[in-house]
Formats: C-alpha cells, structure tokens, sequence
C-alpha cells in the first residue's frame, strides 16, 4: 500500500508540472535543465560513496517557485550507481526540498517497505542571504533504510528511523576570475554521517571556466577536503556539461 502511495505522489508532482498544459504554454512558464558531471572520485557529505570515475547526469523542470528533477551516478566499472529523484520549492533565499535516494543494489527498486527497503527519504531546508553569500543546510532522513539499530546495539526494534541529520554552512566568493566555496559540516548524533556529536566534512572547492575555443569554455572544478572525525580526506577533479 505505501509503495502505491508514493509512486502517486510522484506521478502527481509530475502532473503538477507538466499536466494540463499545452507545450507553447510550458516553454513560457517553465524551463528545463540539462547537465552532467564527470567526477574522479564521487565524495558525498564527507564519505567515499564510489571511489573511482563517476558519471552524474541531471535533468530538472522548474516552474515558478518548483523544481522537480532526477539526479544520477554511475562509476566506470559498472559496480555503483544511485538515482535520486527531489522536489525543491523556494522564496527568497528559503528551500525547502523533498529527495528520495536510492543506492542499494541489493534490494529491488520499487520496494517501499518501512523494514526492507532501500530508499532514503530525505526533508532538507537551505536559506542563503541574497546580499551575503553564506548558505546554511540542515537535511534529516525521515523515512528509509536509515535505521537506529545500525547506529545503536541496544536497539531492538528494527524498523524505528535513525533520523540522520546532516548540518553544512559554505560561503562563497569570487576571486581572480576564480569561485570559491568554503563549506563545513557536521552532524548531531550518531547516524549514517558519523558517531555522537561531531564535524564530518570541511573544504574548499574552487572553479573556473577553461577557454577551449572562442565558442566554447569547459567548467572544471576542484575540490579539497577532509573528514576531522574519520581522519580521511578527499581530491576530487571534477568536470561540468551543461
């Protein structure tokens, strides 16, 4: 029954932006977008998720304050791969945004089940200040294979949600026709990113657009970090097409 259920809510969000209009009417109100990363090492919220090439298709549809979209990774030798679908709506510096991961190749896709399955239901609120370039993420799993008896031995019920939340604060800023993002992160309790209270992720990731022709210029961007609680730390090289 919950498997129907969300596979409704995503058939009418799909609805929502899309239904019930003619296709002159959806390329004046709504935009699409298309783009894919090339990625040496797929780093996610201070952890290895795949540590080889890695191949990260995006497409999204917006329309007024919403966006729908589908975001993607596959490594180069067929081993890892993870889909993630997320509804976003925002105003004025505010996003609130609703994500379903799924990278568990050893359950079936399509099962919802609170005990079995392999999806993560994530609710995420972002806030930027449009005059000061500082962002703030707070994302908790609220639903999914994030379970507190894989955190916490004494935990006997195997289908009570760990809750997993993830805290990140970046700024940006822009120097020699370079961006820059400082991030740090950390998490409040045991759970999927770390144990106890503790700093998970911190780093800089810098950007630029290389001049391939007169025509054309190829974003790359690099990224150095590390994980203060695990001790380990990240070089990813990373390339954009949009």
């Amino acid at each position: 029954m919950k498997s129907k259920l969300l596979n409704l809510f995503f058939v009418v969000v799909m609805v929502f932006f899309v239904g019930n209009i003619s296709a002159q009417e959806l390329e004046k109100t709504s935009s699409i977008s298309i783009s894919g990363d090339l990625v040496s090492t797929f780093v996610w919220r201070g952890a290895i998720a795949s540590p080889t090439l890695n191949f990260q298709p995006a497409l999204s549809f917006l329309k007024n304050n919403f966006e729908f979209g589908l975001w993607g990774s596959a490594d180069n030798l067929g081993k890892f791969k993870e889909i993630d679908i997320f509804v976003t709506y925002s105003i004025k510096g505010l996003s609130v945004t609703f994500t379903d991961y799924f990278w568990n190749q050893k359950v079936r896709y399509f099962n919802y089940d609170n005990k079995s399955t392999g999806h993560n239901f994530e609710l995420g609120i972002s806030y930027e200040n449009e005059n000061f370039p500082l962002r703030f993420y707070a994302g908790t799993m609220i639903y999914g294979e994030d379970k507190k008896y894989l955190y916490d031995l004494s935990e006997t019920d195997l289908s009570k949600s760990n809750f997993s939340t993830y805290l990140e604060l970046s700024y940006s800023l822009k120097m020699v026709e370079n961006d820059f993002n400082l991030f740090v992160a950390a998490t409040p309790f045991s759970g999927m990113y770390g144990k106890g209270f503790s700093m998970v992720y911190a780093g800089i990731t810098a950007s630029k657009k290389i001049k391939i022709s007169e025509k054309f210029a190829l974003p790359l961007s690099v990224t150095f970090a590390a994980n203060p609680q695990s001790e380990d730390f990240f070089i990813v090289l990373a390339i954009t097409l949009e």
